[in-house]
């Protein structure tokens, strides 16, 4: 029987209901193409293993050797915790614990460990009883670890040190990437309450931005200050939401036979990259030629970047999306609209020549396929886009050709 989405508290690290997956029985094994290099910190015994345990997991339904919602290199929080593949990271925390320790003094040690102790229950509470099996001290074990190795990662990044772990490019996009899967987090507040115990400055949310962008252009701002931050995931979502523009009169509803990028320019649509820094932004203009008759159509959508590991977040997004803002689900009305732009690599041609498309992922069929891979992953729903849609559609009537240039006549605009 399929699960029922139930609300989910909003600051809960959850699991991801299995109703949304779409191949609820199969099973991922991360392939590792390489090993986390080595590099010189003192090692300790990692922690005791932990079973699979909350924190979401998302829709499965793609063609890929791995599953996107598993960490590669280190797991973070109970959900990953044991996994064969990701002992050697487990070793290397001990060390980032050490090195973290010597920083700060005695005292300081003591009041971070005094304070996981204290909010057991309530670090708990954020995994939804999914920890209840995890034996008190084995928890605060691992709490302790995996912030201090979060905090001493970026601190390191910050400091540029010199660490291989943040040297190697391929080892520090891999290690961003997981940070921000939503099976892979712990709480923001309990990580920045424990570096407010110990660094006074720059704040966490800082070195946090700071390490987050040196491996990802699109990673552009720091979250709006004015959002409650739940975890990294989240953050990612803040920022990607940070400037949009809700219109007063928008008008919702699903979106259904929206011509492609290629049909829509061969009736007359012109495309046109924005400035606007969110990608969310996206307007429909229609300019008026009364000396004409004429009308010519205009979509402005600001400039996405595309990379190896484009899908992967935007997937975890589009889970999170699911969980805990399912009416609200922003990312997931844009990816819908895109996809419905491309069909084939000849929309994503037409995009990627108007600059709307930055493409780093190779062939052009490639990018489609990903879209229309994420696509499936989206439950039919109310659209922000919907009037946008319409009136494209509406607009679309007789295309006259004057000086070469595609205008409409007598375009009507609902």
């Amino acid at each position: 029987m399929e699960e029922s989405l139930e609300p989910i508290p909003d600051s809960s690290i959850l699991k991801i209901p299995r109703s949304i997956r779409k191949t609820k029985e199969e099973t991922y094994t991360p392939q590792l193409d390489s090993k986390v290099p080595a590099y010189a910190c003192e090692v300790e015994e990692a922690s005791l293993p932990y079973s699979r345990q909350s924190i979401s997991t998302g829709p499965i339904n793609l063609a890929k050797k791995e599953d996107p919602y598993t960490p590669q290199l280190v797991s973070i929080g109970p959900h990953h915790r044991g996994k064969s593949e990701l002992t050697d990271m487990e070793q290397k925390k001990g060390g980032y614990k050490k090195s973290f320790f010597r920083r700060i003094s005695t005292e300081k040690q003591e009041e971070i460990l005094s304070y996981i102790r204290d909010n057991d229950g309530r670090i708990r509470a954020f995994f939804l009883g999914s920890t209840a099996q995890i034996k008190k001290c084995e928890f605060e074990s691992m709490i302790l670890l995996d912030a201090i190795f979060i905090i001493e990662l970026f601190v390191r990044n910050y400091e540029e040190t010199s660490d291989l772990m943040l040297r190697v490019p391929a080892t520090k996009s891999g290690l961003s990437v997981d940070l921000q899967l939503l099976e892979n987090q712990l709480p923001f507040s309990v990580i920045e309450d424990i570096y407010k115990l110990s660094i006074l400055s720059p704040t966490f949310m800082d070195l946090a931005f700071r390490f987050f962008s040196s491996t990802d252009i699109s990673f552009c701002s720091l979250p709006d200050p004015t959002v409650k931050i739940k975890h990294f995931t989240d953050s990612r979502r803040s920022v990607m939401l940070k400037g949009y523009k809700k219109c007063c009169m928008m008008r919702t509803g699903k979106i259904v036979d929206l011509p492609s990028a290629a049909k829509l320019r061969r009736s007359g649509v012109k495309f046109e990259r924005s400035e606007e820094k969110c990608l969310l932004n996206i307007r429909f203009e229609d300019r008026l030629f009364p000396w004409l008759n004429c009308e010519r159509a205009e979509l402005k959508i600001p400039n996405l970047v595309l990379y190896e590991n484009t899908e992967k977040l935007l997937l975890n997004l589009m889970a999170l999306e699911q969980c805990v803002y399912p009416d609200d689900a922003l990312v997931s009305s844009y990816i819908e609209l895109i996809n419905s732009l491309i069909n084939t690599k000849k929309d994503v041609d037409l995009l990627v020549d108007e600059e709307i498309i930055s493409n780093f992922l190779g062939d052009f069929a490639s990018v489609a396929n990903m879209f229309n891979r994420l696509s499936s992953e989206i439950r039919k729903r109310d659209s922000i886009y919907y009037g946008i849609c319409e009136d494209l559609k509406s607009t679309i009537r007789i295309v006259a050709t004057v000086s070469g240039k595609p205008l409409y006549v007598g375009s009507l605009i609902l």
